[in-house]
């Protein structure tokens, strides 16, 4: 079994949002919150991940489609962001995931 543990930041929202000189922008400014995530590899095959966390679950099979893993993986969290409340949880879920 390997054991992996990722994080990364939730943001406070986009500061500015829209296009400068004709180039898009997007400005957002992390917080002192992580969504952190514990990452297992065991044998056998699948995915593991929360119900509540479907986007993290998609993202790794689209993931994994392309670059498949020698075993099962297992997803448990181990922090979490406010859902809902502008903070990116789903995004910084994904990314410690595929990080991971």
């Amino acid at each position: 079994m390997k054991r992996v543990v990722a994080a990364f930041p939730g943001t406070c929202g986009e500061l500015f949002q829209g296009t400068l000189d004709g180039v898009q922008c997007l400005v957002s400014c992390p917080v002192d919150r992580m969504a952190r995530l514990e990452l297992l590899l065991e044998e056998g095959e699948g995915i593991s991940v929360p119900p509540e966390m479907s986007k993290t679950r998609r993202a790794l099979e689209l993931a994994l489609a392309r670059r498949p893993l020698p075993g099962a993986l297992r997803v448990r969290r181990l922090e979490a962001l406010p859902e809902g409340k502008g903070y990116a949880s789903s995004t910084a879920d994904i990314l410690a995931a595929l990080y991971g």
